[in-house]
């Protein structure tokens, strides 16, 4: 991974992702990515534990 990205190597990637979006495969991004953020170790996104308020009154 470079230590920065410009916005011409980014144009190409947002092209892609706006068509499979367009053409109805976003769910296919969304489980790429899912895939990608589980195979680099980070906690899954559901594990974390919810916020609870106080009850008003």
């Amino acid at each position: 991974m470079p230590p920065k990205t410009t916005a011409g190597e980014a144009y190409p990637f947002c092209m892609v992702m706006t068509k499979a979006v367009l053409d109805g495969r976003a769910r296919e991004l969304i489980d790429l990515a899912k895939l990608d953020f589980i195979r680099r170790g980070a906690p899954a996104l559901t594990a974390r534990p919810r916020r609870s308020f106080p009850a008003p009154g």
